[in-house]
């Protein structure tokens, strides 16, 4: 968790107000400006609009999917990588929001288009469909990569069940093992992997459609904070954006599960690929159901009936939109 939570709350106000009194002062500095935004063009939506339209069936073959952790969008934004991903690399969706508090429930979301009633942390087991069973039904693939998984159960078919493994890897952090039907499956378990398989996947070219990679604990941010992260975030994604057999067709998601309970859960979210418009800053409004239904009208999945089937799909952040 943030470090801020731990203050008083008129000690966590008042961090508040100091930086947005920075902000304030920032704007009267032009120059200063076009370091921090990058002058990005936005699309003509007006804010907290939708665009009315939908994600175009086959925008991207693949999707890879990265949460970090408990940071607002306006504190993300202050640092340098992020900023710089944000505005010269991807296109941000400047309106994103989490659903709830803490961490868990909103994994869940995203894949599962509901969290059931589980506002904690704790391991809870569901019997639910998710996206898996929307992915499978169609033959499409998936996987989740999992930094600091234990190496005896990656990809064996033999799910790791406890609450963490060396106290890095956390499954609050691995939706997928929440719901009986992946976490009881074995042909469903050997898709939850350790991190390292990722680059070997990429390597041989055999990725899946849907790639879900959680960072460590410390790698997220979570018990770092936004310099490590930012710093660990600026050494990882270079090889996958250098890499051009895996960015043809590929979709990068970037986002945080939620904010520090300050800012309204409006968090960090930008999208990259050779599908998006680089610089352009989408301001419709979305949310972690939208992903779920963004995966869902690329690939022709239909839905899982929950809050996926009303959310609003990613639309102007592409080019064929």
């Amino acid at each position: 968790m943030s470090s801020y939570r731990s203050l008083p709350q008129m000690q966590r106000l008042l961090v508040v107000a100091l930086i947005l009194c920075g902000l304030a002062a920032i704007a009267t500095n032009a120059s200063t400006i076009n370091i921090l935004r990058g002058k990005p063009q936005q699309q003509q939506q007006p804010i907290g609009s939708t665009s009315g339209n939908q994600t175009r069936p086959g925008t991207f073959e693949r999707i890879l999917i990265v949460n970090f952790e408990n940071q607002p969008l306006q504190l993300t934004l202050l640092h340098e990588y992020f900023n710089y991903v944000a505005y010269k690399v991807g296109s941000l969706l400047g309106q994103y929001y989490a659903i709830t508090h803490p961490s868990q429930p909103n994994y869940l979301c995203q894949i599962a288009g509901d969290y059931f009633g589980h506002n904690s942390d704790s391991n809870v087991n569901v019997n639910a469909t998710t996206l898996v069973d929307l992915l499978e039904a169609k033959g499409l693939t998936w996987k989740s990569y999992q930094e600091d998984y234990p190496k005896a159960n990656s990809g064996t078919g033999s799910c790791y069940v406890d609450a963490n493994y060396q106290k890095l890897y956390y499954r609050k952090h691995n939706p997928f093992m929440t719901f009986d039907n992946i976490r009881n499956n074995p042909n469903r378990c050997r898709n939850i992997v350790s991190a390292e398989q990722l680059d070997i996947d990429i390597a041989s070219g055999k990725l899946p459609n849907v790639m879900y990679y959680t960072p460590n604990i410390d790698n997220d941010g979570h018990n770092t904070g936004l310099n490590y992260a930012n710093d660990w975030f600026a050494k990882w994604l270079p090889s996958k954006l250098n890499n051009p057999n895996f960015m043809r067709g590929t979709l990068i998601f970037v986002t945080f599960d939620e904010d520090d309970y300050l800012f309204e859960n409006h968090i960090y979210a930008v999208v990259i690929g050779d599908m998006v418009k680089t610089g352009i800053e989408d301001r419709n409004t979305y949310n972690h159901y939208s992903l779920l239904r963004t995966i869902e009208e690329n690939f022709q999945l239909g839905t899982l009936g929950r809050n996926d089937a009303t959310a609003n799909s990613f639309t102007s952040c592409f080019k064929n939109q």
